[in-house]
C-alpha cells in the first residue's frame, strides 16, 4: 500500500494538537506508511506543497478569513481525490459540505475519540479496494484483495485460491515473499505453507480455520497460533466487532 497522507486544519490550537496526536495514535497499529501534517489556518494549508497528496483531510468548518468549506472548494480544484472530514461545533452548515467529497462529521463538544471509527472505515476500505498483481504463466494477473481466500505452497509451486473456487499458479520465490506484498492487517501466515485472507475465513474450530465459499480447511501450527488470533482481534477490533 502507498503511503497515506492526512492534513488536519483547525484554528484552535489546542484541538489542533489533541486531534493530530490521536490520528497519529490510531494509525500507529497499522503496518503502512504514513504521514500527518497540521495546519492552523485554510490559507496555510492550499500553500502546502503536498496539496495534491493528501488522501484524507480533517477541516474545521468554522475558520476566520477563509472558512472550512471555501477551504475545501479550492482544495477541489487541485486535488478531487481527497476524502474530507469535517470537524465542527455546529450542524447549520453540513448541507453545504457534503459538495466536496465528505465522508463524515465530527463534533467538537464530543469526545475526541469518536474520530476512529471514521479514520478505520476509511483506511480499511482503502485495504479492501486495493488491487495485487501476481506474475503467472500467462502475465500478469491482477485481483482484489477481498477476493482471495488463500495462497498456499503445494510440492514446491505456490498456488492462490479465490473466493469463487478458482485457482492458479504464480510465479514466487518463497510463501514468505508473497506476504511482502499483502496488506499485513487482514493476510496471515497459518503454517509454513499458507496464507490466508481473514475476511474470508467463515470459522474456526479449535486450531483448524474454514474458508468461505468453498470446502477449504487450512490447519493453524501452533507455532503461527499466537500470531493468526492477534491479527484476528485487531481485525474485530477495527470493524468495531469486540
Amino acid at each position: 500500500m502507498k503511503m497515506l497522507r492526512i492534513a488536519i486544519i483547525d484554528d484552535e490550537l489546542i484541538f489542533l494538537e489533541n486531534l493530530t496526536e490521536f490520528v497519529k495514535k490510531e494509525l500507529f497499529h497499522f503496518s503502512f506508511e504514513y504521514e500527518v501534517d497540521k495546519f492552523d489556518s485554510g490559507k496555510k494549508f492550499l500553500k502546502s506543497k503536498h496539496l495534491h497528496d493528501y488522501d484524507l483531510i480533517y477541516m474545521d468548518i468554522d475558520m476566520p478569513e477563509l472558512d472550512g468549506i471555501c477551504t475545501a472548494a479550492y482544495l477541489f480544484e487541485a486535488n478531487n481525490k481527497a476524502k474530507v472530514v469535517y470537524v465542527t461545533s455546529r450542524g447549520d452548515r453540513m448541507a453545504e459540505a457534503f459538495s466536496f467529497n465528505c465522508i463524515g462529521f465530527i463534533q467538537k463538544n464530543k469526545n475526541i475519540e469518536n474520530v476512529n471509527a471514521i479514520l478505520n472505515k476509511f483506511v480499511n476500505e482503502i485495504i479492501l479496494s486495493e488491487k495485487i498483481v501476481f506474475k503467472t504463466i500467462n502475465g500478469e494477473y491482477r485481483i482484489d484483495v477481498n477476493e482471495i481466500n488463500c495462497i498456499q505452497l503445494e510440492r514446491r509451486k505456490i498456488y492462490v485460491y479465490l473466493c469463487n473456487k478458482e485457482k492458479f499458479r504464480i510465479f514466487t520465490q518463497t510463501i514468505e515473499d508473497v506476504l511482502k506484498s499483502l496488506p499485513k492487517e487482514i493476510f496471515v501466515l497459518v503454517n509454513r505453507s499458507c496464507l490466508i485472507n481473514i475476511i474470508n475465513v467463515e470459522r474456526i474450530r479449535d486450531m483448524d480455520v474454514y474458508l468461505k465459499n468453498t470446502n477449504q480447511m487450512v490447519s493453524i501450527s501452533r507455532g503461527r497460533k499466537i500470531v493468526f488470533d492477534k491479527v484476528i482481534l485487531n481485525y474485530f477490533k477495527e470493524q468495531k466487532l469486540w
